[in-house]
This record gives C-alpha cells, sequence and structure tokens, in this order.
C-alpha cells in the first residue's frame, strides 16, 4: 500500500520513521557508501603477471596483459588478446563476494574493445552455479574507453556469499580491455549486508613463511627455520634493509638475520629447545615492524640409524624386513628414516608380534596383519610362538578410508557394516574418517592400531575465529574416541577463506598440544603467492608436524 502525504507534520513523521528504520542498518554497515566492495577492481598488479584478489581460468597467463597505465586518465587495466587463426577463450573471476537479494548496488566499469567477436563475451556479476547475471552492459565490438554505468537490483544466490565478479569471451578473436571495475552498495540493506572478499588475501601484503624444518622437528645437528619472503616490502625498500629476528619468551638473546630475497635462514637462540617462538620482521635502521607472528617449536635429536633398512619394493613401499621365524622367541631389528606407517606380518594363527616390547600382532589379529604408526629410528621385533612363521614389516604410505561402516545410498550395493569393513576395508587401511564405528568394536579397532578421526565443516567459516572455535570443540579435539579432525573443506580459488583457515589453524596449533591430528582438505590448483604457501606451511606444521 503507497500512501502520499502532504508536506508538513505527517510527512516529517514518515521521514522519521524512515530513519528508525535505516538506521540499526546503517549503524553496522558492513561497507561505506561509495566503497568499492570488489578487491582491486582498479587491477593494479606491481609488476605480478595477474592482478591480486582474481583469478584466470580458461587461458594460459601470458594472454593477460596488464598495464600500469593504459586505461583511461593513465589509470590500470587489463587486456586479453587475440588476433590469430584460433579462436579463444579467458575467464578472470573474483569469488567470495557476499551480496544482499533484491538489495540495490551500482555496477559500473570502462571498457575499451577493438575487433572484438566470439560466442558470448562481457563483465558480469554472477551468481552461485551461474544461473542468473548481471550484465555491466552491451559491450560492443569496436570502442574506445566507454564508461558504463547502472543501479540494479541484485539477483538471487544461495548461499549468499557465493556472488562472484566475471571478466569473459568464449571462443573470441579481437581485443577486449576493462578498467575500473566497481560495485557500490546503494540502499541500507546492500551497505549492511554487503562483504568484500578478504583484503589479506592480497598477494602483495609481505608474508614471512617457514618452510623447513617441521617446527616441531627441528634437527639438533642444525638448529635453524628457514624462512620464504613472498609479498611487497614497504617504501619499495630492498630486502637487506630488513632483519628477521627470532626470540624465545624467557630467553635473552635474539637470533637475528639480514632478509634474503628468496630463503633465509634463521638460527634459533642459543640454550632453548623448544616452546614458543615470535618472529618478526623489522627495518634495521629504525625497527619498524612489517610483520610478526608466534609459532611452536621443537628441536629432536637425529636418530642413530637415520635410514631405511631393507630394499624399496615401488615408489610407495618400502620392504623393512622379510625372514623366516626359526625360533618361537626370536628378535629382528630395522630402522626408519622418519616417522612412518608400517604394515607387519606373521602369517601364522596364534602368533605374536612385539614392536620394541608392546604388542603389534595380537593372537587374535585378522591374518596377522597389521599397520603401526612408527617413529623414526630402531626398533625391534620379538616374534612369539612364531616358529615357521614368516615376518614381514613394509613401509607403507597412509592409506585413508572414508567412510567406514557407513551403507550406501544406492540399496541394490548392500551393506558396507562393520562386516564388510572388517573384511574388505580395515586390513587394507591405516586411517578412517566419519562413518560410525559400533560402539562396541571401537577398542578392538584401536587396539589393532586403527585411527578414526572425525569432520569439521570448514568452507563456511566466516573469519580466523570461526575455525578455532570450530575446531576446539569438534568431537575429533574433545572426544577420546576419535584421534582427530578433518577439516572439510578449503578452495583455493576462494582465497580470502584461505586466509580466515590459516589464521585460526596457527592461532589453534599454538594453544593446542598437537595430542589430535588435524587434516586438510583443499581444492583446485594454488595460484596465489605467499597465501597458498602460507596455507601449505600452517597445515603441515599442525599435530606436531603429523
Amino acid at each position: 500500500m503507497l500512501h502520499v502525504y502532504r508536506r508538513g507534520t505527517a510527512a516529517a513523521l514518515s521521514r522519521f520513521a524512515a530513519c528508525l528504520l535505516t538506521a540499526p542498518l546503517l549503524l553496522f554497515a558492513q561497507v561505506e557508501p561509495g566503497e568499492n566492495i570488489i578487491a582491486n577492481g582498479r587491477f593494479d598488479s606491481d609488476q605480478m603477471p595477474l592482478p591480486p584478489c582474481w583469478k584466470l581460468q580458461l587461458a594460459p597467463q601470458e594472454d593477460c596483459r596488464c598495464d600500469a597505465s593504459g586505461g583511461p586518465g593513465g589509470i590500470p587495466c587489463i587486456t586479453f588478446s587475440n588476433f590469430g587463426e584460433k579462436p579463444k577463450s579467458f575467464s578472470l573471476r573474483q569469488f567470495e563476494l557476499e551480496l544482499v537479494e533484491g538489495a540495490k548496488y551500482r555496477f559500473s566499469a570502462k571498457v575499451r574493445t577493438k575487433g572484438l567477436s566470439g560466442r558470448n563475451f562481457g563483465l558480469a556479476v554472477v551468481n552461485h552455479g551461474w544461473t542468473k547475471e548481471i550484465q555491466v552492459g552491451k559491450i560492443l565490438p569496436n570502442q574506445d574507453w566507454t564508461e558504463y554505468s547502472s543501479e540494479v537490483m541484485m539477483i538471487p544466490s544461495r548461499p549468499k556469499n557465493g556472488y562472484f565478479a566475471v571478466f569473459y569471451a568464449l571462443d573470441f578473436k579481437g581485443e577486449f580491455s576493462v578498467a575500473d571495475v566497481r560495485l557500490e552498495a546503494v540502499d541500507a540493506a546492500a551497505l549492511a549486508g554487503s562483504v568484500k572478499p578478504s583484503a589479506g588475501a592480497d598477494t602483495r601484503l609481505p608474508r614471512l613463511v617457514p618452510v623447513r624444518p617441521l617446527l616441531s622437528r627441528i634437527p639438533s645437528t642444525r638448529r635453524e627455520i628457514v624462512f620464504s619472503f613472498y609479498g611487497r616490502l614497504p617504501d619499495k625498500a630492498e630486502h637487506h634493509e630488513f632483519d628477521i629476528e627470532l626470540s624465545v619468551p624467557g630467553v635473552s638473546s635474539v637470533s637475528r638475520k639480514a632478509l634474503c630475497a628468496g630463503e633465509t635462514a634463521v638460527p634459533l637462540p642459543e640454550g632453548v629447545d623448544s616452546g614458543k617462538a615470535t618472529v618478526r620482521l623489522a627495518r634495521r635502521s629504525d625497527g619498524r615492524e612489517v610483520l610478526s607472528g608466534e609459532y611452536r617449536f621443537c628441536v629432536v635429536e637425529t636418530p642413530e640409524h637415520a635410514v631405511d633398512s631393507g630394499r624399496r619394493l615401488n615408489n610407495l613401499v618400502r620392504e623393512l624386513l622379510s625372514q623366516d621365524v626359526e625360533a618361537n622367541d626370536e628378535d629382528f631389528d630395522f630402522s626408519l628414516a622418519k616417522d612412518s606407517w608400517v604394515f607387519f606380518s606373521l602369517g601364522k594363527v596364534g602368533a605374536r608380534l612385539l614392536l620394541d616390547g608392546v604388542e603389534a600382532v595380537g593372537g587374535d589379529t585378522p591374518r596377522g596383519e597389521a599397520f603401526r604408526r612408527v617413529s623414526a629410528g630402531r626398533h625391534t621385533l620379538k616374534a612369539l610362538s612364531g616358529r615357521g612363521a614368516r615376518i614381514i614389516a613394509r613401509k607403507v604410505p597412509e592409506i585413508f578410508n572414508y567412510p567406514p561402516c557407513f551403507n550406501s545410498f544406492v540399496l541394490e550395493n548392500g551393506k558396507y557394516d562393520w562386516d564388510f569393513c572388517e573384511k574388505f576395508v580395515f586390513p587394507a587401511t591405516t586411517i578412517q574418517n566419519g562413518g560410525s564405528i559400533p560402539r562396541d568394536r571401537r577398542q578392538l579397532h584401536r587396539r589393532r592400531g586403527g585411527e578414526w578421526l572425525s569432520s569439521v565443516g570448514t568452507s563456511s567459516i566466516k573469519s580466523a575465529d570461526d575455525l578455532y572455535s570450530r575446531l576446539a570443540k569438534s568431537s575429533g579435539i574433545v572426544n577420546p574416541l576419535f584421534d582427530g579432525v578433518t577439516c572439510d573443506e578449503q578452495f583455493f580459488q576462494n582465497p580470502g577463506k584461505l586466509v580466515h583457515f590459516t589464521t585460526g589453524l596457527k592461532r589453534f596449533c599454538l594453544d593446542d598440544p598437537g595430542d589430535r591430528l588435524v587434516y586438510s582438505w583443499a581444492v583446485g590448483r594454488p595460484a596465489n603467492l605467499g597465501v597458498d604457501h602460507e596455507f601449505f606451511s600452517a597445515c603441515a606444521n599442525a599435530s606436531r608436524g603429523r
């Protein structure tokens, strides 16, 4: 219903009521009026082959040209050209736009084309699944720099953070250039509910990433951490103008090393073997801090026998030991260069196998076979009642199964229950994820060396604190039935969420002792320098590097 009032008291009251309705929305606005929701819509590239915050698909990188001053008025622009015989395609996207369905936005850009033709081309804001789109305007095949701008009502999308901006051409020839792409919130609903992609995903931001060794396994013979630097230093300074400082609370000495353009090895302070280290990158001349971080670390003694026994069978398996057992109580030795999964077999009913005095294969173990997680170094096996058996020990990769004891949705497939898994799955896998191992069989599964991880959803995280909270509350961390948790899942095409995940995981690992396993799933192809490296480093160092 629409009411029209004459100017005066009624009109004033109406305006006051409207202010009351919109004020809360503006008070908690996520973006400011006139603020560009699209990150790096100017296509600033700082001499990088691709503009940060954008992901190239379909086309090779060399088909894309970033020009720092080639746009209208000398602003940056991005150009795709194809004047060859065969048509080409490209798609440049920015994911993770969180917008409000039905809210009002202003979508604008500056476009230039030369001899452009193709099956389809444009610049658009698209919903999840690309079932609907909002084009910036009708692109002509030949035009000098032309400004497009229009106010639009946002199309629906589920999830609401599934919108993305895309600059594309399919089977095209000619040249297509774009500059100054902007998406601005116009009304109160758009201002309150829109969220920009994480600014922390900008690959130009400085990052110092520990790349080796694993922080929980720093060898005593080489007490140092190697860092790689990514991004840009402030004021276009040179690397050698900055120092990496490494300090440990309670230790007076501070290690300091000049930053190198590639990798920098920083020694640990004298007299400390474990704890939490603070790492700073600071300008040498004035002490100005560029970044800092905190990490758990531990120095370990290098095993006396830091080599693998036996012989390599293939690219996945090494036979550490294969020998006939000639006496009922006979000892055998093998060694590992690093912590590994080992498959043991006796092949005799009733025989038992002890690994460093602890039962590895029991008399009731099916087929006399078992997998065990074994630490680096030399180990002793004892075969009890094993006369006539053949003892086998093989270093194998981790063999992962998801999910155990979980029936298929296709009823014709039959049951994938405990009996099925006991016969076909558990003898051939080292670790289980999800599913539902029967309550009365869980201790049996654990006694045989089986490990079990729960799962926590992480693709919808809003912040680093959100991930921290989900991990801390997950059954894989708090429930003694489990050995850890899998984080399901991260996407390299969503660098903003990847930054949230990395930051949250690093915080969690600082507070968590690392007794439980934390596995991280990732989908897609790494494409963001520094962002992806920091993610890999955080994942590799979780759970004390296991």
